[in-house]
């Protein structure tokens, strides 16, 4: 909530965090490849998995959710106020390796792993509005 992010980055955030973790998950994350209409058309399927947005207060909420989801092996995507802005992949590594990490604005983070696990390290936030 402290970065004041429009609705449009928020919703640029969040493609950007699933489609960063589905190149890196695979098509592991699908169980069926498509369903079939009646009449023979077919709807491509989504994973199985849920998906639930929540929303923080602040940076030091991300840090720490991205430290504890860490430390319990799950799988962390992170995406920075650099991602949203800087387009070109050079720059960006550069601006990020001459900061340390509490000086990183962190705007989202994906975490995956075992639902009951992600339920626990996220149930103080609330969902997305």
């Amino acid at each position: 909530k402290s970065s004041k992010m429009q609705l449009w980055q928020k919703l640029n955030c969040i493609g950007h965090l699933n489609a960063s973790f589905a190149a890196r998950e695979g098509k592991k994350l699908i169980t069926q490849e498509f369903i079939e209409t009646k009449d023979g058309e077919r709807i491509k399927l989504d994973m199985q998995h849920g998906i639930i947005v929540k929303e923080v207060e602040s940076n030091k909420n991300l840090l720490q959710l991205i430290k504890v989801a860490k430390e319990s092996n799950l799988q962390v995507i992170e995406f920075t106020r650099e991602m949203l802005t800087e387009k070109d992949d050079k720059k960006l590594i550069e601006i990020t390796k001459n900061k340390n990490l509490s000086e990183i604005e962190f705007l989202g983070v994906l975490v995956f792993g075992k639902r009951s696990i992600v339920e626990k390290l996220t149930e103080k936030f609330e969902l997305l509005k």
